[in-house]
């Protein structure tokens, strides 16, 4: 088993430019025009449900705008990507912006933000500089740096990194003013040097505390006035406009407030969902246990950290459901068990976690069977299974009813089996007597049990 790694480090970013797993370098070609068409100061939001991959998005904006810069040190991983990619070629233009990542939830344990923003310009900056101090520029950049540090109660540009290591800070940030001021001098200090534009990306906005969230927005749009300053929240905005509605009481409009810190919104579409399955490495082949993943997958909607979620509970169980099929000819409960139940149930486990519980602790079928509907595969294998164990009479041909009913009584006879410990129960001793003298031996239900538990 392994865990699907969300984390957008630069490798994964850089992987997914060059082979664009997720179909977004469209939309982020898209981002291209609109940075080149901004003059003077300007803040959007880039708007997008949870987990929809907002900063992936982000990230790889702010990683190709340091790839194209000639003045802040180059990773070389993106080679050649840019000069012969047509979707991506409009970010050669854009070689004169400094994009600053910040992180507002990492940093909503502070009080005030605006020391935590100018540590993330102070930090980014010195990080992607590829001069040296000791020309006029970088003499310039430490003394600038040197006075926030000053502020924070250090001294030192060479010392930057141990500045902010965690230590604490808050008898630095009580000078305000002075913080704001250096934070002024470095935008005007640096950007000159390497770039004409500040790209500051402000991330996981709506995950923070709200009276932090609200000091972000706010301060940073009376502190960045500045012609060369670009300010991009990523956010979901609906989230985000009820935190405001939280903070200020009922009947106040939160998405009409919210809209005094942004310039233009950008609505993120969703990464689709067999993509984001591709690009984490489960390839979908002609198995049913794959076909019946893949459905579900799409049916739920799910965003990229649900993908990661299932795709992990996937490749827990995807080896041992293979390892079983040499018997799907022969037992087909037992193939549809292994190949329709499980990944099933592993959906309810990460898109319905409620549905989940109830049929695994109250043995409750529906959830189930409406689950099952969201997949024409499992429902198709549902139905070639329950044929081969429950009759009716002879001659009749059976009614949609007929059909309900007997889906039903599959899952429920599977269900119970699986699932019920009372081995008193009356459905259980059914389902016993129903499954028993098959060829699929009574010892694999606890391993069936173990494939689809939550064990989280």
């Amino acid at each position: 088993m392994r865990r699907i790694d969300s984390a957008p480090t630069r490798d994964i970013l850089v992987k997914l430019l060059h082979n664009d797993a997720l179909g977004r370098n469209g939309d982020l070609a898209e981002f291209a025009g609109i940075l080149k068409s901004i003059e003077g100061g300007f803040s959007l939001f880039v708007d997008a449900d949870w987990g929809s991959g907002k900063t992936f998005f982000v990230r790889q904006v702010a990683c190709i705008l340091e790839e194209v810069n000639p003045f802040l040190e180059s990773h070389g991983d993106l080679d050649g990507l840019l000069d012969n990619n047509r979707e991506l070629a409009p970010y050669m233009e854009l070689n004169s912006f400094l994009p600053v990542y910040y992180n507002a939830w990492e940093n909503d344990h502070w009080d005030d933000p605006l020391p935590s923003i100018a540590a993330s310009i102070a930090l980014q900056g010195d990080a992607c500089a590829s001069f040296r101090s000791d020309t006029e520029a970088g003499e310039k950049i430490a003394g600038t740096l040197d006075a926030i540090l000053g502020v924070f109660g250090h001294g030192g540009a060479s010392s930057l990194r141990d500045a902010f290591s965690g230590r604490d800070l808050i008898q630095a940030y009580r000078d305000r003013e002075t913080l704001r001021s250096s934070v002024s001098n470095l935008v005007d200090v640096a950007l000159p040097e390497k770039a004409n534009t500040l790209l500051l990306i402000v991330d996981e906005l709506d995950r923070c505390r709200p009276s932090f969230a609200m000091k972000v927005l706010e301060q940073l749009k009376n502190l960045f006035t500045d012609d060369r300053v670009v300010i991009v929240y990523s956010v979901n905005a609906n989230q985000l406009s009820h935190v405001v509605e939280g903070m200020y009481g009922q009947g106040f409009d939160g998405r009409r407030y919210l809209s005094r810190f942004y310039d233009l919104t950008i609505p993120l579409r969703k990464v689709d969902s067999f993509k984001q399955l591709e690009a984490n490495g489960f390839i979908k082949t002609s198995n049913r246990f794959d076909v019946i993943a893949y459905e579900l997958a799409e049916a739920y909607g799910m965003t990229m950290r649900d993908a990661n979620r299932y795709l992990t509970e996937l490749f827990r169980v995807r080896p041992l459901v293979l390892e079983s099929r040499d018997g799907f000819v022969d037992d087909r409960v037992r193939a549809f068990a292994d190949a329709g139940l499980v990944p099933t149930m592993l959906a309810l486990k990460v898109f319905d976690a409620d549905a989940f519980a109830s049929v695994v602790q109250k043995f409750e079928i529906e959830p189930l069977y409406h689950a099952f509907s969201k997949s024409e595969a499992a429902m198709e294998f549902m139905d070639a299974t329950w044929g081969s164990y429950i009759k009716f009479e002879e001659g009749k041909t059976p009614s949609d009813e007929d059909k309900v009913g007997a889906r039903h009584e599959l899952l429920e006879t599977l269900v119970y089996m699986i699932w019920c410990k009372d081995r008193n129960n009356s459905k259980y001793q059914h389902s016993y007597q129903v499954l028993i003298g098959r060829s699929w031996g009574f010892d694999s239900l606890p391993r069936l049990a173990r494939l689809s538990r939550s064990n989280r």
